[in-house]
C-alpha cells in the first residue's frame, strides 16, 4: 500500500475519531443540560401545583375558622348546629372534588363533627393527628401533608377560639394526594407516579388501609400508588432515592427521572413524586445533527486532503529520492551522489537541509570506505601471514572403502614431506605419540564415516619433527558420490600450543594463590584454636587436679568423681566440636551443596570469635533464613578474609568498634552487605584492593591475596560479584566513615 493510500485512510480514522468522541460528549452534554432544564421546569410545577393546593384548602379553612356558627356549635357544645350549617357547603366542595375531608376537634383532639364519618364523634385521635393537639395548644394554623388514620393528603388546619380568645377547638381540612400525577401530567405532559414510603402506611386503620392499597404494588420499603403510566417493579427496585434526577430505561425508552421528596408533619418521608422525562425527541434530534455534522466535517476533511495532497506529492517524491541515495550509499555506491544534485522544494525546507545532510554524509562514507578498504586489505595479508604461523588450515579427508587419504594440504599444514601418492590416516596418526589421543582422533574419525555424527572436534598431542605439539581439529560431512556414499570429509586444524600451555600455567598459578590463601587463613586459624581450646583444657586441668587431691586426703567420694568426670566430659566434647568446626573449614570439598547463609556467617564469626573478643569488637547482625546451593566452605573463607581486614583496621580504634553484617533478598538476588566503622579505604587505592598481591599492611603481615580470592570465589564459584565502597555509618548517635562490602550472588 502507498503512503499515500496510508495517508488518506490515517486522515479518515483520524477525522472520523475525533467525529465520534465529540458527539458522545456533545450528546453527554446535551443530555446533562436536558436533565437539569427537565428537573428545574418539573420542579417548578410542582411546587406551584402544591402552594396552590394549599393556599386553597388554607383559604377555605380559614374562612371556616372564623364562621360565627360554628363558633356557636362549639359553645353551645352542639355539632348539630354545625352539621346543618356546613353541610351544604360540604356538598359543594366534594362534587368540586376540592376537599376530601372536613373535620372538627375539640382539645386536644377529641372529634367534634367529621363530615366524613359522623360516628367518629367524641374518638380521641391524639395517637394519629399531632397537627391537631400542636394547633389546639399553639394557638397557631398550620397547612402540610399527613398520613392519619384514613388516608394521606394536604391538610390545612386552624384554631377555633371564641371572641375572648379562648380556644374552642380545632378544624381539620384536607384533599387526598391521589390526584396529584394526573394534575402534573396535565400540565407538563409527562408519565408521572407516586411512591409512598411504606412505614408512613403503619397509620392507617386496618379497613382504610385494605381500601389504600387494594389498587396499588408493594415493592421493598415502598408502595407503588398513583401512576400514569404501568412500571415494572423491577425498574422500582433499580431507581437510586439518593438522586435528585437520573437516567433509567423502560421497555427500550431511555428517560430522566426526577425525585420530588414530600415529607409529612413529623418531618419523616411520606412519598416520593417521581416525573418520567422521555428522551426519544433528543435522541432523535440527536441522530439527525449528528448525520448533518459528519457529512459536513466528512466533506471539509476531503477538501483539506486534495489541497495537502499537492504538498503531501511533493514531500513523497522528495522522500523517494532520499530512499534512493540512502539504498545506494548503504550497498556502497558512490557514484549517485555525483550523478544527481539535490534539488530545492519549496513545500518543505526541513526536507531540503535533511537531503543536503544526506549527501554530506555520503560524501564522508565514501572517503570512510576507502579508507576501510584499503586497512582491511592489509588486515587480511596480516590474517594469512597469521594463520601462515600458527599453522590454521583446511583439508580433506578422502573415504574409500572406509579408509582414508588426505590432501597434500594436510602435510603442508603439518610441515611433513609431500609424496606424489596420497597418505593414509596412518601419516596423523604416526606424529601421535599418546596412545589416548591417537584412540580419540580415530574415534571422531568413524563416527563421522559411520554416520554418528555430521560434525565433530577434539583437542590432541603431536610430536613433529622433534616438537612437542597441541593441535585443535574440527571434522565434518563433505561430499558424498553417485551412489550417496560419503566420499570426503571435510577438516580443519589449528595449533593452540601456546594458549593450552598458558591455560595450564594460570590454572596452576590460580590453585597456587587459592592454596596460598587457604593457608593464610589457616595461619590466622591457630590464634582462634588456641583460645578455643584454652578455657575447656583450664577446666579439665582444674578437675583432674580437685581429684587428685581428694584422693590424696581420702575425701574422694562417688558423687564428687560422678561430677568432676561429667564436667571433664563436657569440655572434652568442647574440645571435639572445636577441632570438627575448624577441620570442616580446611576441608577441600569442591561438592554442591544446600546451606543456611545465617548458619555459615555464625560459623565465620565463631571461628574469629577470639580476635572479635581481644579487639572488643562488637558484632549487629541482621540475617534472615536464606537458603543457597554452592561451597558453604569457599563463601566462609570469604566472610573471614573480609572479617580480619575489619578486625585489622579497627584495633587503631579506641571505642566503638563494631561490624554490621546485613543480608536481604531482591529480585531472585541475594544481597550480603559487611561494614564497619574502621575509617574506610583511601579513596586512590579503593579500586586496587580485589587485585593479587595488593596490600597495605607491612610485607610481614599482609600477603595481597586475601581480597583478589575472595572476588574469584564469588565470581567463578557463585557467579555472582563483590563490590567495596566508602559510606557512612552511625552507631550509638555517633557519625563515623568505614568500608562496605557487597556480595551479590543469583539465587538461581
Amino acid at each position: 500500500m502507498s503512503f499515500k493510500n496510508k495517508f488518506l485512510i490515517f486522515f479518515i480514522l483520524l477525522i472520523t475519531l475525533f467525529f465520534t468522541f465529540y458527539e458522545i460528549y456533545h450528546y453527554y452534554l446535551e443530555v446533562n443540560e436536558t436533565k437539569h432544564e427537565s428537573y428545574s421546569k418539573n420542579q417548578t410545577v410542582f411546587n406551584n401545583i402544591m402552594k396552590m393546593q394549599s393556599d386553597t384548602i388554607k383559604t377555605l379553612a380559614l374562612a371556616l375558622s372564623n364562621d360565627t356558627l360554628i363558633k356557636k356549635g362549639y359553645l353551645e357544645n352542639n355539632p348539630e348546629i354545625i352539621k346543618q350549617h356546613i353541610n351544604p357547603f360540604w356538598k359543594k366542595v366534594q362534587e368540586d372534588k376540592l376537599v376530601h375531608e372536613i373535620h372538627f376537634f375539640k382539645p386536644p383532639a377529641e372529634s367534634f363533627v367529621n363530615f366524613s364519618n359522623f360516628a367518629s364523634i367524641g374518638q380521641d385521635t391524639s395517637d394519629v393527628r399531632t397537627d391537631i393537639q400542636w394547633v389546639t395548644s399553639s394557638f397557631k394554623n398550620s397547612t402540610h401533608v399527613m398520613m392519619c388514620k384514613t388516608y394521606a393528603g394536604i391538610r390545612a388546619t386552624y384554631p377555633i377560639v371564641d371572641n375572648n380568645g379562648t380556644m374552642l377547638g380545632g378544624l381539620s381540612m384536607g384533599k387526598k394526594i391521589d390526584w396529584l400525577p394526573q394534575t402534573m401530567k396535565d400540565i407538563i405532559h409527562n408519565e408521572v407516579f407516586l411512591l409512598y414510603s411504606k412505614e408512613a402506611t403503619t397509620s392507617l386503620m386496618e379497613k382504610y388501609y385494605k381500601d389504600f392499597i387494594k389498587d396499588k404494588q408493594i415493592i421493598g420499603n415502598y408502595v407503588l400508588g398513583e401512576q400514569t403510566m404501568q412500571i415494572p417493579q423491577d425498574i422500582i427496585k433499580k431507581i437510586d432515592f439518593s438522586k435528585q434526577t437520573q437516567l433509567i430505561k423502560i421497555n427500550e425508552i431511555t428517560y430522566t427521572l426526577d425525585i420530588f421528596t414530600i415529607n409529612g408533619f413529623n418531618g419523616k418521608l411520606l412519598t416520593y413524586v417521581c416525573v418520567l422525562n422521555n428522551l426519544s425527541d433528543l435522541n432523535n434530534r440527536f441522530i439527525d445533527e449528528t448525520i448533518e455534522h459528519f457529512l459536513l466535517i466528512l466533506l471539509i476533511a476531503f477538501v483539506i486532503y486534495f489541497i495537502l495532497q499537492k504538498r503531501i506529492n511533493g514531500i513523497l517524491n522528495k522522500i523517494t529520492s532520499m530512499q534512493k541515495i540512502t539504498h545506494q550509499i548503504k550497498n556502497n555506491q558512490f557514484n549517485i551522489l555525483y550523478e544527481k544534485q539535490p534539488s530545492a522544494n519549496s513545500f518543505s525546507n526541513e526536507l531540503n537541509i535533511l537531503e543536503q545532510d544526506i549527501y554530506q554524509m555520503g560524501y564522508a562514507l565514501e572517503k570512510s570506505y576507502s579508507q576501510l578498504t584499503e586497512q582491511l586489505e592489509d588486515e587480511v595479508k596480516k590474517l594469512n601471514k597469521a594463520q601462515t604461523i600458527a599453522k590454521l588450515g583446511s583439508y580433506e579427508y578422502f573415504v574409500k572403502e572406509n579408509s582414508l587419504s588426505c590432501s597434500n594440504k594436510l602435510l603442508t599444514i603439518l610441515n611433513l614431506e609431500q609424496t606424489p601418492m596420497p597418505h593414509t590416516l596412518q601419516t596423523l596418526l604416526e606424529t601421535i605419540t599418546n596412545e589416548e589421543d591417537k584412540k580419540l582422533v580415530q574415534t571422531n574419525i568413524a563416527s563421522i564415516i559411520n554416520g554418528e555424527k555430521t560434525i565433530t572436534s577434539f583437542i590432541f598431542h603431536t610430536h613433529i619433527k622433534g616438537v612437542e605439539l597441541i593441535l585443535s581439529s574440527t571434522l565434518e560431512v563433505g561430499r558424498y558420490d553417485k551412489d550417496n556414499k560419503l566420499s570426503t570429509i571435510n577438516g580443519t586444524i589449528q595449533d593452540i600450543t601456546e594458549q593450552e600451555n598458558l591455560r595450564i600455567e594460570n590454572k596452576k598459578n590460580s590453585e597456587m594463590l587459592a592454596q596460598q590463601s587457604k593457608m593464610v587463613a589457616m595461619g590466622e586459624m591457630l590464634e582462634n584454636i588456641a583460645h578455643q581450646w584454652r578455657q575447656p583444657l583450664s577446666v579439665i586441668s582444674t578437675t583432674i587436679s580437685s581429684i587428685q587431691v581428694k584422693k590424696s586426703l581420702n575425701l574422694l567420694d562417688d558423687k564428687f568423681l560422678d561430677n568432676s568426670l561429667n564436667q571433664a566430659l563436657i569440655s572434652t566434647q568442647h574440645l571435639n566440636d572445636t577441632v570438627i568446626d575448624f577441620r570442616d573449614f580446611f576441608k577441600d570439598s569442591k561438592q554442591k551443596h544446600l546451606f543456611f547463609i545465617d548458619e555459615s556467617i555464625e560459623k565465620t564469626i565463631f571461628l574469629l570469635s577470639s580476635r572479635f573478643i581481644n579487639k572488643n569488637i562488637k558484632i549487629i547482625k541482621n540475617i534472615p533464613k536464606i537458603q543457597l546451593e554452592g561451597f558453604n566452605n569457599e563463601l566462609i573463607q570469604v566472610f573471614m578474609n573480609i572479617f580480619n581486614n575489619a578486625i585489622d583496621q579497627l584495633k587503631n580504634q579506641d571505642t566503638n568498634k563494631v561490624v554490621f553484617i546485613d543480608a536481604y533478598t531482591s529480585n531472585n538476588n541475594l544481597t550480603i552487605e559487611i561494614k564497619d566503622n574502621a575509617g574506610g579505604i583511601e579513596p586512590n587505592i579503593l579500586h586496587d584492593v580485589f587485585e593479587a598481591h595488593f596490600t597495605t599492611k607491612d610485607e610481614y603481615y599482609g600477603t595481597g591475596i586475601g581480597l583478589y580470592m575472595s572476588k574469584k570465589i564469588i565470581q567463578e564459584s557463585f557467579k555472582g560479584n563483590i563490590t567495596v565502597s566508602n559510606v557512612a555509618v552511625t552507631y550509638n548517635n555517633e557519625k563515623y566513615k568505614g568500608a562496605n562490602f557487597i556480595i551479590n550472588i543469583p539465587l538461581t
